[in-house]
């Protein structure tokens, strides 16, 4: 367990969340404003169920044409910063691992994270 939680953790550093994706121009988001004012804040959970797994996204801005501004933390790692795009009631970043999360219904967070042959879940959860 300790190796994968060492291996999940590099993957972390390589994902590419300091690189913040750009816009190509000034394009409306599809997110609906109800959209955009439920993400901000601050969301924990655990992956794969797994409570050595811990993880926290942090919402801290959302701008009127989509664009979200936070970091991600996984187990103690320091904070990693992105910048996603809203589409719908989801954003993704990241390059070599793949983060998305997507709003559900019950005002929680899915989560997804898919690199390589794996794929990881979580349902995040504001605090």
């Amino acid at each position: 367990m300790r190796r994968a939680a060492v291996w999940f953790g590099l993957a972390l550093l390589g994902m590419g969340c300091a690189a913040p994706e750009q816009a190509a121009g000034p394009v409306a988001s599809a997110a609906s404003p109800a959209a955009l004012a439920a993400f901000p804040g601050r969301w924990t959970g655990t992956w794969n169920a797994g409570p050595e797994y811990t993880t926290e996204l942090r919402v801290e801005s959302v701008s009127p044409d989509g664009w979200v501004v936070g970091s991600y933390v996984f187990q103690s790692l320091p904070p990693s910063p992105f910048r996603a795009r809203i589409e719908g009631n989801a954003f993704s970043f990241g390059q070599a691992r793949r983060f998305t999360f997507t709003l559900r219904p019950d005002g929680r967070l899915d989560g997804l994270r898919v690199g390589g042959s794996e794929m990881n879940t979580t349902v995040l959860t504001r605090i």
